[in-house]
């Protein structure tokens, strides 16, 4: 199953970070979700390993030292278990406490805000652009992949749309990275190693600050 973008981005300039930006979006749409992996449990260690090491290097308050990652496979039930072990987990949220955090602290030392480009990427005050709209003096992201989970039965479609909510948010911040720093090659956004654990069929589920359990359906 892959996410469909409401236009073309290679039709769109997205200021200096253009290239950056479009290789990022493509490379989110042909991810094939929920499907067994294409690569190794080491390799997706590895990628994850990167993005803790980048993420370290510009806010190393945010990562504790050490993390124990352990893989693993199944199914259906086992996805929609860890979710719901996430979804439960109220005293340590990961996408807020650690990579909000990460990406809003690297936009505000570049000194960057999403309404430095309100104009060029929102088009027209009130008209709808490919990464933001605007309305009024209020400017959001409004970047969303279109997938169809009908297939899917009521308990594992809510357990997907809400995995997949918080994996756009990675893809959404990587891409806010290139925008503060347009400069910045992609190996060096500590969320583009992230995003290849998903592009490999590893689902990361991040239980603790310590700990985190790569995920993958069996074949």
């Amino acid at each position: 199953m892959k996410g469909a973008l409401d236009f073309d981005p290679a039709q769109h300039e997205f200021g200096p970070a253009t290239i950056a930006i479009r290789n990022l979006l493509d490379r989110w749409s042909a991810v094939d979700w929920l499907t067994p992996p294409g690569a190794s449990a080491d390799v997706a260690r590895a990628h994850f390993a990167t993005h803790r090491a980048l993420g370290r290097e510009a806010s190393p308050e945010l990562f504790v030292n050490e993390v124990v990652i352990t893989a693993a496979t199944g199914g259906w039930d086992d996805f929609v278990h860890l979710c719901q072990r996430v979804r439960a987990h109220h005293a340590f949220d990961w996408k807020f406490s650690v990579l909000k955090r990460l990406s809003r602290q690297h936009s505000q030392a570049c000194g960057w805000t999403i309404d430095d480009l309100a104009v060029d990427l929102a088009g027209e005050r009130g008209r709808e652009g490919t990464l933001f709209a605007q309305v009024g003096m209020t400017v959001f992201w409004r970047l969303r992949w279109r997938r169809s989970l009908a297939a899917l039965s009521a308990p594992h479609a809510d357990a997907a749309t809400f995995y997949l909510s918080y994996a756009d948010m990675d893809a959404i911040e990587a891409i806010e990275w290139q925008l503060a720093e347009p400069t910045c090659d992609l190996v060096s956004n500590p969320f583009v190693p992230l995003l290849a654990c998903y592009e490999e069929g590893w689902y990361p589920f991040v239980l603790a600050a310590d700990a985190v359990v790569l995920f993958a359906f069996a074949a």
